[in-house]
């Protein structure tokens, strides 16, 4: 019989194999992990405690009510003593700034306009949910599959 390991489904440590760091920014570092419980492989945002002592929870709560291809799927949330590990989707293009680099050509037109597309669609659902991104930048963009996705809610708040 399957015994059901409740350490590991509680303890970000033990159900997450966290991997290379992805990017970092002022108060989060994003691993690419692998969730031992599901099997699947997702990205972990670590993020410390607040100054004030508590864990930034309004970016996960808003995350999770976010259902729509252009953005980023939220899955789960743990807690350590110091830490928050926020279980999202793992992208595998990177982010569009890295795409507008100036010393390159840039983005074709068709590509552009799909990606602006997307970007609208996904910003206009967020916005249709009563929710405000308030951090739109190409850092904050990601590509999936040639699929435009908004990330990091960090500083989104209610409309």
């Amino acid at each position: 019989m399957f015994k059901r390991n409740r350490e590991a489904e509680t303890d970000p440590t033990k159900r997450f194999k966290m991997e290379e760091c992805l990017g970092s920014g002022a108060f989060a570092s994003i691993y690419k992990s692998y969730d031992k419980q599901t099997r699947k492989a997702c990205a972990i945002k670590k993020i410390a405690k607040k100054s004030t002592g508590v864990f930034p929870m309004e970016e996960y709560n808003i995350g999770k009510k976010m259902k729509h291809p252009n953005v980023v799927k939220t899955m789960d949330c743990l807690c350590s003593e110091s830490h928050m590990y926020m279980q999202i989707e793992l992208v595998n293009g990177g982010d569009l700034f890295t795409q507008l680099d100036p010393s390159g050509t840039g983005l074709e037109e068709n590509i552009a306009r799909k990606y602006m597309f997307q970007l609208a669609s996904g910003l206009a659902y967020m916005h249709s949910q009563g929710f405000v991104h308030c951090d739109v930048k190409p850092e904050n963009v990601l590509i999936h599959n040639g699929v435009i996705k908004v990330c990091d809610l960090g500083l989104a708040g209610e409309d």
